[in-house]
Protein backbone atom coordinates (compact mmCIF):
# COMPACT_ATOMS: atom_id res chain seq x y z
CA UNK A 1 0.00 0.00 0.00
CA UNK A 2 1.33 3.38 -0.86
CA UNK A 3 0.02 5.43 1.50
CA UNK A 4 1.63 8.64 0.04
CA UNK A 5 -0.90 8.25 -3.10
CA UNK A 6 -3.57 9.63 -1.60
CA UNK A 7 -4.32 11.59 1.77
CA UNK A 8 -7.08 9.52 2.15
CA UNK A 9 -5.74 6.50 2.55
CA UNK A 10 -4.19 8.26 6.16
CA UNK A 11 -7.56 7.43 7.67
CA UNK A 12 -7.41 3.74 6.32
CA UNK A 13 -6.51 1.15 9.02
CA UNK A 14 -6.85 -2.39 9.18
CA UNK A 15 -8.07 -4.20 12.00
CA UNK A 16 -5.57 -4.09 14.39
CA UNK A 17 -4.78 -0.09 13.66
CA UNK A 18 -8.54 0.20 14.91
CA UNK A 19 -8.47 -1.39 17.82
CA UNK A 20 -5.66 0.54 18.77
CA UNK A 21 -6.54 3.73 17.95
CA UNK A 22 -9.94 2.84 19.96
CA UNK A 23 -7.69 1.72 23.31
CA UNK A 24 -5.52 5.02 22.84
CA UNK A 25 -9.11 6.92 22.80
CA UNK A 26 -10.57 5.03 25.72
CA UNK A 27 -7.10 5.71 27.36
CA UNK A 28 -7.65 9.50 27.07
CA UNK A 29 -11.29 10.04 27.65
CA UNK A 30 -10.69 8.22 30.86
CA UNK A 31 -7.66 10.52 31.76
CA UNK A 32 -9.71 13.26 31.28
CA UNK A 33 -13.04 11.81 33.42
CA UNK A 34 -10.52 11.62 35.84
CA UNK A 35 -9.25 14.86 36.02
CA UNK A 36 -12.72 16.11 35.83
CA UNK A 37 -14.17 14.05 38.59
CA UNK A 38 -11.75 12.85 41.04
CA UNK A 39 -12.19 13.25 44.55
CA UNK A 40 -8.54 13.76 44.88
CA UNK A 41 -8.33 16.31 41.95
CA UNK A 42 -7.02 19.90 43.44
CA UNK A 43 -9.38 22.52 42.49
CA UNK A 44 -8.06 26.00 41.54
CA UNK A 45 -10.99 27.24 43.79
CA UNK A 46 -9.59 25.56 46.69
CA UNK A 47 -9.97 28.15 49.60
CA UNK A 48 -6.92 28.68 51.69
CA UNK A 49 -8.09 31.58 53.96
CA UNK A 50 -8.87 29.22 57.04
CA UNK A 51 -5.01 27.98 56.73
CA UNK A 52 -3.63 30.66 55.81
CA UNK A 53 -4.75 32.32 59.30
CA UNK A 54 -3.60 29.82 60.88
CA UNK A 55 -0.48 30.06 59.60
CA UNK A 56 -0.53 33.79 60.32
CA UNK A 57 -1.50 33.51 64.20
CA UNK A 58 1.18 30.93 64.77
CA UNK A 59 3.43 33.38 63.38
CA UNK A 60 1.83 36.13 65.87
CA UNK A 61 2.21 34.22 69.12
CA UNK A 62 5.87 33.40 68.67
CA UNK A 63 6.68 37.03 68.07
CA UNK A 64 4.52 38.01 71.01
CA UNK A 65 6.63 35.53 73.04
CA UNK A 66 9.90 36.56 71.68
CA UNK A 67 8.79 39.96 72.64
CA UNK A 68 7.95 39.32 75.59
CA UNK A 69 10.45 37.66 76.54
CA UNK A 70 12.86 40.70 75.23
CA UNK A 71 10.59 42.86 77.52
CA UNK A 72 11.36 40.83 80.96
CA UNK A 73 15.29 40.89 79.86
CA UNK A 74 14.70 44.38 79.60
CA UNK A 75 13.36 45.40 83.19
CA UNK A 76 15.49 42.97 84.99
CA UNK A 77 18.99 44.38 83.23
CA UNK A 78 17.21 48.16 84.08
CA UNK A 79 16.69 46.66 87.93
CA UNK A 80 20.55 45.45 87.55
CA UNK A 81 22.27 48.28 86.27
CA UNK A 82 20.34 51.51 86.48
CA UNK A 83 22.35 53.71 88.81
CA UNK A 84 20.43 55.98 90.50
CA UNK A 85 20.97 59.11 92.77
CA UNK A 86 16.91 59.55 93.81
CA UNK A 87 15.22 62.94 95.24
CA UNK A 88 11.58 64.06 94.91
CA UNK A 89 10.90 65.97 92.15
CA UNK A 90 7.74 66.78 89.98
CA UNK A 91 7.96 65.00 86.57
CA UNK A 92 5.89 68.27 84.86
CA UNK A 93 9.00 70.58 85.45
CA UNK A 94 12.34 68.81 86.00
CA UNK A 95 14.79 69.47 83.26
CA UNK A 96 16.72 67.34 81.21
CA UNK A 97 19.94 67.59 83.74
CA UNK A 98 17.43 67.00 86.67
CA UNK A 99 16.26 63.82 84.87
CA UNK A 100 19.87 62.93 83.97
CA UNK A 101 20.71 63.47 87.55
CA UNK A 102 18.25 61.36 88.68
CA UNK A 103 19.95 58.41 86.51
CA UNK A 104 18.41 58.49 83.20
CA UNK A 105 20.20 58.41 80.08
CA UNK A 106 20.15 61.87 77.65
CA UNK A 107 18.03 60.07 75.23
CA UNK A 108 15.27 58.97 77.58
CA UNK A 109 15.20 62.65 79.16
CA UNK A 110 14.96 64.30 75.86
CA UNK A 111 12.22 61.53 75.16
CA UNK A 112 9.72 62.76 78.33
CA UNK A 113 10.87 66.39 78.31
CA UNK A 114 9.49 66.65 74.04
CA UNK A 115 6.18 64.68 75.50
CA UNK A 116 5.74 67.82 78.26
CA UNK A 117 6.69 70.50 75.51
CA UNK A 118 3.96 69.34 73.37
CA UNK A 119 1.30 69.43 75.83
CA UNK A 120 1.43 65.87 77.56
CA UNK A 121 1.15 65.91 81.24
CA UNK A 122 2.09 63.39 84.11
CA UNK A 123 -0.93 63.79 86.51
CA UNK A 124 -0.04 60.79 89.01
CA UNK A 125 3.30 58.79 89.51
CA UNK A 126 1.63 55.47 87.67
CA UNK A 127 1.94 57.82 84.38
CA UNK A 128 5.14 57.17 83.76
CA UNK A 129 4.91 53.74 82.99
CA UNK A 130 3.29 54.91 80.18
CA UNK A 131 6.68 56.45 79.26
CA UNK A 132 8.27 53.85 76.24
CA UNK A 133 11.18 55.04 77.49
CA UNK A 134 11.07 53.79 80.93
CA UNK A 135 11.79 50.09 81.53
CA UNK A 136 8.99 48.81 84.15
CA UNK A 137 12.48 48.94 86.58
CA UNK A 138 13.32 52.09 86.21
CA UNK A 139 9.87 52.86 87.02
CA UNK A 140 9.15 51.43 90.35
CA UNK A 141 12.40 53.20 91.29
CA UNK A 142 11.10 56.24 90.39
CA UNK A 143 7.35 56.41 91.13
CA UNK A 144 8.20 56.48 95.08
CA UNK A 145 9.86 59.59 94.70
CA UNK A 146 7.25 61.84 92.35
CA UNK A 147 5.77 64.68 93.91
CA UNK A 148 3.15 66.17 91.53
CA UNK A 149 1.67 69.59 92.65
CA UNK A 150 -2.20 69.46 93.11
CA UNK A 151 -4.26 72.39 91.91
CA UNK A 152 -7.25 73.22 94.49
CA UNK A 153 -9.98 75.81 92.33
CA UNK A 154 -11.33 78.66 93.97
CA UNK A 155 -14.03 80.57 93.01
CA UNK A 156 -13.86 84.22 93.77
CA UNK A 157 -16.42 86.95 92.60
CA UNK A 158 -17.22 85.03 88.94
CA UNK A 159 -12.93 84.41 88.75
CA UNK A 160 -11.11 81.54 88.92
CA UNK A 161 -8.40 81.29 91.15
CA UNK A 162 -5.62 78.08 91.68
CA UNK A 163 -3.44 77.95 94.45
CA UNK A 164 -0.94 75.22 94.24
CA UNK A 165 -0.40 72.55 97.16
CA UNK A 166 2.74 70.71 98.12
CA UNK A 167 2.44 68.09 99.85
CA UNK A 168 4.40 68.94 103.39
CA UNK A 169 7.69 67.17 104.48
CA UNK A 170 7.96 67.13 108.40
CA UNK A 171 10.75 67.09 110.72
CA UNK A 172 9.70 64.87 113.67
CA UNK A 173 12.02 62.93 116.15
CA UNK A 174 10.61 59.23 115.35
CA UNK A 175 11.30 58.18 119.74
CA UNK A 176 9.33 60.87 120.55
CA UNK A 177 7.08 61.77 117.72
CA UNK A 178 3.04 61.53 118.99
CA UNK A 179 0.11 59.50 117.05
CA UNK A 180 -1.48 62.82 116.52
CA UNK A 181 1.45 64.63 114.39
CA UNK A 182 2.27 60.89 112.87
CA UNK A 183 -1.15 61.66 110.85
CA UNK A 184 -0.40 64.94 109.70
CA UNK A 185 2.28 62.97 107.20
CA UNK A 186 0.79 62.54 103.57
CA UNK A 187 0.38 58.55 103.94
CA UNK A 188 0.16 57.78 107.13
CA UNK A 189 -3.13 56.63 108.34
CA UNK A 190 -4.24 56.23 111.63
CA UNK A 191 -3.49 52.36 111.44
CA UNK A 192 -0.17 52.76 110.08
CA UNK A 193 0.72 55.54 113.19
CA UNK A 194 -0.36 52.94 115.42
CA UNK A 195 1.90 49.99 114.29
CA UNK A 196 4.98 52.53 114.11
CA UNK A 197 4.09 53.48 118.06
CA UNK A 198 3.55 49.84 118.89
CA UNK A 199 6.84 48.80 117.23
CA UNK A 200 8.39 51.45 118.97
CA UNK A 201 7.72 50.44 122.45
CA UNK A 202 8.13 46.82 121.45
CA UNK A 203 11.63 47.78 120.62
CA UNK A 204 12.61 50.20 123.35
CA UNK A 205 12.91 52.79 120.46
CA UNK A 206 14.45 53.33 117.09
CA UNK A 207 18.10 53.58 116.10
CA UNK A 208 18.05 53.93 112.08
CA UNK A 209 15.08 55.03 109.95
CA UNK A 210 15.36 51.99 108.08
CA UNK A 211 14.12 49.92 110.77
CA UNK A 212 10.61 51.77 109.88
CA UNK A 213 10.39 48.77 107.25
CA UNK A 214 9.49 46.19 110.10
CA UNK A 215 6.53 47.84 110.85
CA UNK A 216 3.74 46.19 109.83
CA UNK A 217 1.70 47.85 106.96
CA UNK A 218 5.00 49.68 105.87
CA UNK A 219 6.34 48.30 102.94
CA UNK A 220 9.74 49.14 100.94
CA UNK A 221 8.09 51.85 98.34
CA UNK A 222 6.22 52.98 101.81
CA UNK A 223 9.14 53.27 103.84
CA UNK A 224 10.74 55.37 101.06
CA UNK A 225 8.16 57.75 101.13
CA UNK A 226 7.83 58.40 104.94
CA UNK A 227 11.23 58.48 105.75
CA UNK A 228 12.54 61.82 104.89
CA UNK A 229 9.59 63.25 107.36
CA UNK A 230 11.98 61.87 110.43
CA UNK A 231 15.45 61.82 112.05
CA UNK A 232 16.82 59.97 114.95
CA UNK A 233 17.92 60.63 118.49
CA UNK A 234 19.40 57.61 119.96
CA UNK A 235 19.74 59.66 123.45
CA UNK A 236 15.53 59.19 123.18
CA UNK A 237 15.71 55.32 122.87
CA UNK A 238 14.73 53.91 126.65
CA UNK A 239 16.02 49.75 127.01
CA UNK A 240 14.28 48.18 129.10
CA UNK A 241 16.17 45.28 129.56
CA UNK A 242 18.07 44.35 132.26
CA UNK A 243 20.96 41.85 131.26
CA UNK A 244 22.00 40.82 134.54
CA UNK A 245 18.23 40.81 136.08
CA UNK A 246 15.80 39.96 133.06
CA UNK A 247 14.96 36.16 132.61
CA UNK A 248 14.14 33.92 129.69
CA UNK A 249 10.65 34.93 129.35
CA UNK A 250 11.17 38.59 129.51
CA UNK A 251 14.25 38.27 126.94
CA UNK A 252 12.60 36.50 124.17
CA UNK A 253 10.04 38.96 124.34
CA UNK A 254 12.24 41.73 122.33
CA UNK A 255 11.59 41.60 118.77
CA UNK A 256 15.44 40.77 118.18
CA UNK A 257 15.69 37.96 120.75
CA UNK A 258 14.74 34.55 119.44
CA UNK A 259 14.09 31.89 122.12
CA UNK A 260 17.68 30.15 121.71
CA UNK A 261 19.47 33.54 122.19
CA UNK A 262 17.58 34.22 125.06
CA UNK A 263 18.82 31.05 126.98
CA UNK A 264 21.72 31.05 125.78
CA UNK A 265 21.94 34.37 127.71
CA UNK A 266 20.80 33.32 130.83
CA UNK A 267 23.00 29.99 130.37
CA UNK A 268 25.71 32.01 130.19
CA UNK A 269 24.89 34.55 133.16
CA UNK A 270 24.44 31.42 135.24
CA UNK A 271 28.10 30.29 134.24
CA UNK A 272 30.07 32.74 134.41
CA UNK A 273 28.38 35.08 136.90
CA UNK A 274 27.26 39.27 135.99
CA UNK A 275 27.82 41.01 133.24
CA UNK A 276 30.35 43.83 133.79
CA UNK A 277 29.52 45.36 130.41
CA UNK A 278 27.26 45.10 127.38
CA UNK A 279 29.98 44.00 124.93
CA UNK A 280 30.18 40.59 126.78
CA UNK A 281 26.75 40.11 124.86
CA UNK A 282 29.36 39.07 121.85
CA UNK A 283 30.80 36.22 123.94
CA UNK A 284 27.35 34.39 124.05
CA UNK A 285 26.57 31.68 121.27
CA UNK A 286 24.32 32.89 118.91
CA UNK A 287 25.44 37.04 119.04
CA UNK A 288 27.50 37.66 116.36
CA UNK A 289 28.73 41.27 115.14
CA UNK A 290 25.55 41.84 113.47
CA UNK A 291 23.25 40.34 116.03
CA UNK A 292 25.58 42.59 118.62
CA UNK A 293 24.88 45.79 116.78
CA UNK A 294 20.81 45.46 116.71
CA UNK A 295 20.91 44.73 120.78
CA UNK A 296 23.30 47.19 122.15
CA UNK A 297 20.95 49.50 122.12
CA UNK A 298 17.72 47.87 124.57
CA UNK A 299 20.08 46.12 127.38
CA UNK A 300 20.94 47.95 130.67
CA UNK A 301 23.02 47.02 133.46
Amino acid sequence: MKRNSNWKELFVYDKEERRGVSVLIIIILALILYHIYSPFAISSDTDFTEFKNYIAYSRYLADSSSLANSNIKKNITAKEEFNFNLFYFNPNTISKKGWQKLGLKEYQAKSIRKYIRKGGTISSPNDLRKMYCLSQGECDLLIPYVKIEQLEVVELEDKVWTKTYIPKVFHLELNTVQFDSLLEINGVGPSTAKAILAYRKKLGGYYNIKQLQEVYLIDSAKHIKLSPNFYINTDSIHPYLNLNKDDYYLLKKHPYISKKIAYNIQQYRDNNGEFSNIEQLKNVEGINDSVYLKLYWYFEL
